[in-house]
């Protein structure tokens, strides 16, 4: 979304990624190193 939205969600497979994923966060917010989701499915209820 090219920093421009903020989507809302939850996950539900995956949490070892988004474990992943945390442990590059930091207290300022920004990732310690460059992130990157290659692929997500949203859907729509």
């Amino acid at each position: 979304m090219y920093g421009k939205h903020t989507l809302f969600g939850e996950v539900t497979s995956g949490m070892d990624t988004l474990k992943a994923l945390e442990k590059s966060g930091s207290q300022s917010g920004q990732p310690t190193e460059p992130l990157s989701i290659e692929k997500a499915t949203i859907s729509v209820e």
